[in-house]
């Protein structure tokens, strides 16, 4: 049967009903009974009657800060009977804001700008949002688009010839705070002997204060060197200066001898001192100080005793002062 709170009823008991003034509390399912002179009555399938009311914004678009490049998002919660479907976004990017619509409304409570770039940053963005009813809210908070820039990320080269047999390289990346990655690298160094013969790409990683992240690339070429061979009798050690005060260096111009051990003879024949090496690698220069010792012509024997790989070298040098 008919039930309507705080409405005016028009043609109850006739074939058409009207309601006039509803109000919420009048939703729900009307039915009507149809009776004559013979019994019984029949009851019609209810027909229901929603109330509709404006859609109302429960959570308004928020800011968004992303980086150049990314994706920034935007969203709203809506409520309302029935509920809102329809929402069309739109976007301002004068500083006084005139909005104009993006694309077509859609069924979608979220929007994605894709891409961004520094040129939208401070783009205002707004959504109409429209029921079945054709009742319609506009959010009130203008979400504002801040694109950060990325950073300018640069990766020195390295030199174009690296051997496998070279000394740890210093990788240099700017800003400086980043890391470096690829093979072969360890913390900030490219470690040649920790790879193989080939071309390696090696990558530089810095992030910002605002959390932007850009790369910057460097080559590694690797080559085997062999050039780099040499005995001790083929110049594998050069020592220098000669003469001098009994201060001098020796540097390593082989790959093959890793250690190395030192005798010093007087002119009369005598061991005088007697050292060890170890870790040795292409390229290293070690000083030796025999600044204790009288000026004189001494006798520098550098032995590698390696069974069939033993050989030596005897250097003549004149400690003067």
């Amino acid at each position: 049967g008919l039930q309507a709170s705080g409405s005016l009823v028009s043609g109850a008991t006739t074939n058409s009903v009207t309601l006039i003034g509803v109000v919420l509390a009048d939703a729900g399912n009307y039915d009507v009974v149809v009776s004559g002179t013979c019994t019984p009555a029949v009851t019609s399938i209810p027909a229901a009657l929603v109330i509709s009311t404006p859609p109302t914004i429960t959570t308004q678009p928020a800011n968004a800060a992303v980086c150049d490049g990314a994706s920034a998002s935007f969203s709203v919660v809506a409520a309302g009977t029935p509920s809102p479907t329809i929402y069309q976004w739109q976007v301002s990017t004068t500083a006084v804001p005139a909005f104009t619509n993006i694309g077509a409304a859609s069924s979608s409570p979220s929007l994605t700008v894709s891409n961004v770039t520094p040129a939208i940053s401070g783009n205002k963005y707004r959504v109409i949002i429209t029921n079945s009813c054709g009742q319609s809210v506009t959010s009130n908070g203008l979400a504002t688009l801040t694109v950060n820039a990325k950073p300018v990320v640069t990766a020195s080269a390295l030199t174009a010839r690296i051997c496998l047999t070279d000394a740890p390289i210093a990788l240099v990346g700017s800003p400086v705070g980043g890391s470096w990655s690829g093979i072969g690298v360890s913390g900030s160094n490219f470690v040649p002997s920790a790879t193989a013969v080939g071309t390696y790409t090696l990558t530089y990683s810095y992030t910002n204060s605002l959390g932007c992240a850009a790369t910057a690339t460097t080559v590694a070429k690797v080559e085997d060197c062999p050039e780099r061979i040499r005995l001790l009798r083929d110049n594998a050690l050069i020592l220098y200066p000669n003469p001098n005060n009994g201060v001098f260096n020796i540097r390593v111009n082989s790959t093959l001898y890793n250690y190395l051990n030192m005798k010093v003879y007087a002119s009369s024949g005598n061991l005088v001192s007697t050292r060890n090496y170890s870790g040795l690698v292409y390229g290293q220069v070690v000083p030796i100080d025999l600044s204790y010792l009288p000026s004189g012509t001494y006798m520098v024997r550098f032995f590698y005793d390696d069974g069939i790989r033993t050989s030596e070298k005897v250097f003549p040098v004149i400690i003067g002062r």
